[in-house]
């Protein structure tokens, strides 16, 4: 039997316009109709008059998440987001979006399977790169969820998040995109139009839908000129946006606070110690999701292995971005 949202009826429609204006914000290719449909669903309406319908004639409301219990507000996000990734992401929450396997070392290959292997290798690579954008949606409809709380009994107070394990603090983060533009009308003149999208962008450092929607930005920038932007500044830069992202993660999860509060309260050495593992831990796990569904998949298996060259390489990226003249972070291939 599938399951449903039990109708949640607002006092009034203003929340619920809120609510399809930031949905129609996320997903800026869906028609503010379809995001008011989506809306309505999230609310367990079957569509926007039913729910407009519900308001006006003051029907009774099946609990807000506030009054849920912790296993049935986890049930009704999970239907939420699911809403979303189909409605709007248009993908299916439960596919099997796991990147192709890697073909055998070339060396191990055979005259004719390597000519196989390079005929289909664009295929490939276009078949990863769409079912990394197919983890994209999920990832992005579970955040959107979580940030935009659609169905608690009031609206949710904007919150902002501290500098924590990350190299750039929030207005760094805010001036990216600018920077990033700067860099690329400097060193990859022939594709102004990028430079001027890239430096119009408005990064919100407090929103994970919209560190999410520039990741996803900027990873397609680094799949499709992979020949071009080198693995220094592919790397680093996608790592400032993910620590960020990271760091909202461990933040939101409230286990900085609870850590802070129990070393306070005066812990052994030991103990303090383990308590800041887990932090570090949680920071790195929200680091690990943003690559799990970033354009660039192959970041995501490099970051388990090595997540020290990614902050390596966005020291370096910092210096190339500070640099008003550097030529550095595009393949060189006169060498």
């Amino acid at each position: 039997m599938e399951r449903t949202i039990a109708p949640v009826v607002p006092a009034n429609s203003s929340r619920a316009k809120r609510i399809a204006k930031q949905l129609k914000s996320a997903y800026p290719n869906q028609q503010l109709s379809n995001c008011q449909a989506a809306t309505a669903k999230l609310f367990g309406h079957k569509d926007w008059h039913a729910l407009e319908q519900a308001i006006e004639k003051r029907l009774a409301s099946a609990p807000f998440d506030e009054e849920l219990s912790e296993e049935d507000l986890a049930t009704r996000r999970t239907l939420q987001a699911d809403i979303l990734c189909r409605d709007l992401g248009g993908i299916d929450p439960y596919g099997n979006y796991e990147s192709p396997a890697d073909p055998p070392h070339k060396e191990a290959m055979s005259e004719s399977e390597f000519a196989t292997y390079m005929a289909a290798r664009e295929g490939q690579k276009m078949m990863r790169f769409e079912r990394a954008f197919a983890r994209w949606h999920v990832l992005f409809s579970i955040v959107a969820v979580l940030e935009l709380q659609p169905t608690t009994a009031k609206v949710p107070p904007a919150v902002t998040f501290a500098k924590f394990m990350t190299l750039y603090d929030a207005e760094q983060i805010k001036e990216l995109p600018l920077s990033l533009g700067r860099w690329w009308k400097r060193n990859i003149p022939y594709q102004p139009g990028v430079a001027e999208a890239l430096s119009r962008f408005e990064l919100d450092p407090d929103s994970q839908i919209s560190l999410m929607k520039f990741g996803a930005y900027w990873g397609e920038l680094c799949f499709h000129y992979a020949h071009t932007i080198d693995w220094m500044m592919a790397m680093g830069v996608g790592y400032l946006i993910a620590e960020r992202f990271g760091t909202i993660y461990a933040q939101d999860s409230g286990a900085i606070e609870d850590a802070h509060s129990r070393i306070a309260a005066g812990v052994s050495k030991d103990e303090e110690k383990f308590l800041l593992k887990e932090v570090s831990d949680i920071f790195y796990s929200g680091v690990g999701r943003f690559f799990a569904a970033y354009p660039r998949d192959d970041f995501g298996e490099a970051f388990k292995k090595q997540p020290g060259a990614f902050q390596a390489n966005a020291k370096e990226a910092i210096k190339v971005l500070a640099s008003p003249r550097s030529k550095k972070g595009i393949w060189n291939h006169s060498r």
